[in-house]
C-alpha cells in the first residue's frame, strides 16, 4: 500500500513540476516579447529582382514575406510590405537611370544600391533576393519538346548601417519548361523551386544581429 502511495506521489510531483516549468517558459517568452523596447526593434525590407511575371505572381508575394518572417521573427523584427519596397526600388531605378526600357532586362543592382534604397525606408536590414536563369536550351524528342535552363537564386542580408553582408548564399538548380509565354519559355516553376530551396537551406542566427 505504501509503495502505491509513493508511486502516485511521484507521478503527481512530476506532473506538477512539468506544468510549473512549462508555465515558467511561457511566462519568460511573454515577458521577452513585452520587454522589447521600441529602440531595439529592427525593420527589415525585402528587395527582389526577378522576371516581372514571377515577382508579381501572387504565390511568390505570399511565400517570400511568410518565409522572411520565419527568419526575422517578431517581436524584435518588423518586415515592411513588399509593395512599399517594390515602389522604392522602382523609383530608385528610374532616378538612377537603371531602367532599360524593356520589361525583360534591367541593369543589376549592387550592394550600395540596396543600402541606399533601404535607408530611404529606414530599414536596419535588407533581404535582397535575385532569381535569374541562363540562356534556354531547346530539347526535342519524337513527340515532345522542352526548354532547359539553369536557375540561380542569390540571397543577401545586408546590414544597412555598415553595408556589410550578414549572410550571402547562392542556390543553383536546373529546370525545364514546356510552357510558352509571349513566344518565350516560362521557367516560373523552376524559379519557385529554387526560391523554396534557398529559404529551406538558409540558416541565419538573428541573435547575432545588432
Amino acid at each position: 500500500m505504501m509503495k502505491k502511495v509513493w508511486v502516485l506521489a511521484t507521478i503527481l510531483f512530476s506532473i506538477l513540476f512539468s506544468t510549473t516549468a512549462f508555465a515558467g517558459t511561457m511566462a519568460d517568452k511573454v515577458k521577452d516579447a513585452v520587454n522589447v523596447a521600441p529602440e531595439d526593434k529592427r525593420v527589415v525590407g525585402i528587395f527582389m529582382e526577378a522576371p516581372v511575371t514571377f515577382v508579381n505572381n501572387e504565390k511568390v508575394r505570399e511565400l517570400v514575406p511568410e518565409k522572411a518572417k520565419e527568419m526575422f521573427s517578431e517581436p524584435r523584427f518588423t518586415i515592411l510590405p513588399m509593395d512599399d519596397t517594390a515602389m522604392a526600388m522602382q523609383i530608385y531605378k528610374e532616378d538612377n537611370h537603371l531602367e532599360t526600357g524593356t520589361p525583360y532586362y534591367t541593369k543589376p543592382l549592387n550592394r550600395k544600391d540596396i543600402q541606399a534604397m533601404a535607408k530611404t525606408l529606414n530599414c536596419n536590414y535588407a533581404l535582397f533576393i535575385t532569381v535569374s536563369n541562363d540562356a534556354p536550351r531547346f530539347s526535342a524528342g519524337l513527340f515532345s519538346f522542352s526548354y532547359k535552363t539553369t536557375v540561380t537564386c542569390n540571397f543577401r542580408v545586408v546590414d544597412v548601417e555598415t553595408g556589410e553582408y550578414a549572410i550571402a548564399k547562392q542556390i543553383v538548380k536546373d529546370g525545364q519548361s514546356t510552357a510558352i509565354m509571349g513566344g518565350l519559355p516560362s521557367f516560373d516553376r523552376a524559379y519557385m523551386d529554387a526560391l523554396k530551396k534557398a529559404f529551406d537551406e538558409i540558416k541565419l542566427d538573428t541573435t547575432k544581429l545588432k
